[in-house]
């Protein structure tokens, strides 16, 4: 509307200048006035064509620039890393579920129970002895300390001293037996020095059986040292912390000052099997 008036006034003025006197003035004053006015900024003259609307935008004033109205994004979001727990520690890992399932899989192998262990005998004084190397399969007897204070000696069998170990009891079962006769002529044990490291000894026992009767358990031995020691050497039928079994015999030269040998040949033993009652 403003410009349709400014057109109207600038036709009228120009009129009034052609016909009055002070025309030209009117017209130098039309055209400074118009001039004026149609160079101030977005202010087009009748007779300029509009503009274009790229031209309208280019002569529009900048927009402020957007970092100047809009937060920082990095201060409005919260890094990711804060708000989302690592994948590791709400997943449990593939291998883990994989051996619990192939245990799971896999029974266990059964076991077999234990058999329980034989009952042990109740264990009995010897009442043989078998030395299958020299030939001996000799009966046996108890001996102790005769009532002189010396020690009881067997006549053709071997003896067993009451006050050692019971045959395949912990500790030293002691049995004696003779060299020769007062005639020199062999005994039970004559042929003891033959015995060598590894040769088998067996003796039977006689234990109480379930119906109470006298039974045979038989235990077996391995020679395991021979030795020669003077007739003195008592320590060879001493208490043991093992199981063994201790063979001795006279041995040396004869003294008939005291009649009795030099020596003792003496043979010791350890149990390897033990048998069942027969």
């Amino acid at each position: 509307m403003r410009e349709r008036v400014l057109g109207a006034l600038s036709w009228v003025l120009l009129a009034a200048g052609v016909v009055g006197l002070g025309g030209s003035v009117g017209v130098m004053a039309l055209g400074a006035y118009q001039t004026a006015t149609y160079r101030q900024p977005g202010v087009r003259a009748p007779w300029q064509p509009a503009a274009p609307p790229a031209a309208r935008l280019r002569e529009a004033p900048p927009a402020p620039p957007m970092a100047d109205t809009a937060p920082p994004m990095a201060d409005t979001a919260p890094p990711m890393a804060d708000t989302a727990p690592p994948m590791a520690d709400t997943a449990p890992p593939m291998a883990d579920t994989a051996s619990a399932a192939a245990a799971a899989a896999v029974p266990e192998p059964a076991v077999a129970p234990e058999p329980a262990p034989a009952p042990a005998l109740p264990l009995g004084p010897p009442r043989r002895l078998r030395i299958p190397k020299i030939g001996v399969d000799a009966p046996a007897i108890e001996l102790g300390i005769a009532d002189t204070g010396e020690w009881e000696l067997p006549n053709e069998e071997v003896g067993w001293y009451r006050h050692t170990a019971l045959p395949g009891a912990p500790g030293n079962t002691v049995l004696v037996g003779h060299l020769n006769d007062p005639w020199g002529l062999p005994r039970v044990f004559a042929r003891l020095k033959d015995v060598r490291a590894g040769d088998l000894i067996e003796v039977d026992a006689a234990v109480p059986g379930p119906d109470g009767t006298p039974v045979s358990h038989l235990t077996r031995y391995l020679v395991v040292e021979t030795r020669v020691v003077p007739n003195t050497a008592v320590a060879i039928m001493a208490p043991t912390g093992d199981t063994r079994l201790t063979l001795f015999t006279c041995a040396g030269t004869w003294n008939f000052g005291t009649r009795d040998y030099s020596h003792r040949q003496v043979v010791v033993a350890h149990p390897v099997v033990e048998a069942a009652s027969r």
